[in-house]
């Protein structure tokens, strides 16, 4: 019957959506436990990894193909292996480039987020003081802790349990309450805090930003016309030493392009210092005014990486 077929063709449709998916996340955890490894052995494995593959791929084709080595054949192998290689390289160095740009980029904002922090503390100090801007500078120090504490770690940047959003907004009804009487500071104290929730919001999205698997997929095309051409040398230990190197050389190649497009979820994350260091300034101008006392410091919770 037609809703029988119907129900079978949903149902085979959800299946096979249900494959990709679990596929999609089988390969995000193996990018993310190759990222998390210490560098020196993150490394080591890459080459070790890429040189193999290279020379699987290379004396595999080989052993397929049986190619009839000529001359013409030589001449032909040796130029497609410039343009397959050059190729190779102008895509790797166009998206290294990008996602190393791309992380510049975070860096720059992650200043710039705390630059704008320490401009509404020198805001609230100087033209506001105690005792308007006690409950103020409180928040201020509540806003950045649940920044470095949550926001850094989470594994769902987007999740209700953070608490950055509701400290910020205690802090504009703050603000709202005393305008009246600081009408231009304030003013520009909801300015800077326009910025650094954009700038926050860009960087939430940032931890959940990959690089779409198509990209690994073409590469590794890419990787293996690349090797075409010498599948007709002899697998010698002087011929498998330089198919093994080059095959490292993109390995590494591929694996910088990995690290840099994931700032937050690898061994060696973007820097979190400039946050840090505006949040003791903001502790310490806290503890200096009469009356405020920073507020205390949330219990940790266990936050997993994804």
């Amino acid at each position: 019957p037609p809703a029988t077929l119907e129900s079978a063709s949903l149902g085979t449709r959800a299946l096979g959506l249900h494959n990709e998916k679990v596929a999609r996340t089988e390969s995000d955890q193996l990018k993310m436990t190759l990222v998390m490894l210490p560098l020196p052995v993150a490394l080591a494995a890459v080459i070790l990894v890429s040189a193999c593959a290279a020379l699987v791929i290379t004396f595999g084709l080989r052993r397929i193909l049986r190619l009839r080595v000529t001359n013409e054949l030589q001449d032909l192998s040796s130029s497609s292996a410039t343009r397959h290689g050059a190729v190779l390289a102008l895509i790797l160095a166009l998206v290294f480039n990008s996602v190393m740009h791309e992380h510049n980029e975070l860096s720059e904002s992650i200043d710039e987020e705390a630059v704008a922090l320490v401009q509404v503390l020198e805001d609230i100090v100087e033209e506001i003081g105690s005792p308007d801007g006690i409950p103020a500078i409180q928040d201020l120090v509540s806003y950045v802790r649940a920044v470095v504490d949550e926001d850094w770690k989470a594994q769902q940047p987007f999740a209700e349990s953070l608490t950055a959003d509701e400290t910020l907004r205690r802090l504009r009804v703050h603000l709202d309450a005393i305008q009246p009487d600081y009408q231009e500071t304030v003013t520009e104290i909801d300015r800077l805090l326009d910025e650094i929730e954009r700038r926050r919001l860009q960087r939430l999205f940032d931890h959940t930003e990959r690089l779409p698997g198509l990209f690994w997929t073409l590469s590794a095309l890419l990787v293996v016309f690349a090797l075409l051409p010498f599948s007709h040398y002899a697998p010698t230990r002087e011929n498998a030493l330089y198919i093994g190197g080059y095959g490292a050389a993109i390995g590494i190649v591929m694996y910088g392009i990995l690290m840099f497009s994931e700032p937050f979820n690898s061994s060696m994350p973007i820097d979190d210092a400039p946050l840090r260091l505006s949040l003791s300034a903001i502790e310490r101008a806290c503890e200096s005014m009469s009356g405020c006392a920073s507020p205390p410091e949330p219990v940790a919770s266990p936050v997993t990486r994804p």
